[in-house]
């Protein structure tokens, strides 16, 4: 059944509309879900990295202030 008033069609053949539209947006459903749920896996992924990201930064950081206080001279006050 494609367009056209419902009841120019049998009773069989509304039912095997329904079922066709109710069959569609379920499989439509079940994609939205299964994309939804690979982007949050992607954007727990992508979070991971940026904490170790972040980690290796702050130690790199906190090693480069350690080495400068090493390195440089004292400054002298007046």
């Amino acid at each position: 059944m494609v367009g056209g008033d419902v009841r120019e069609h049998g009773n069989d053949d509304v039912l095997d509309f329904i079922a066709r539209t109710a069959r569609d947006d379920v499989l439509d459903f079940i994609a939205r879900t299964a994309r939804d749920d690979l982007a949050v896996a992607e954007i727990e992924g992508t979070t991971k990295k940026a904490v170790a990201i972040r980690t290796a930064f702050n130690c790199a950081l906190d090693s480069a202030k350690e080495a400068a206080v090493i390195a440089l001279p004292a400054r002298k006050t007046a």
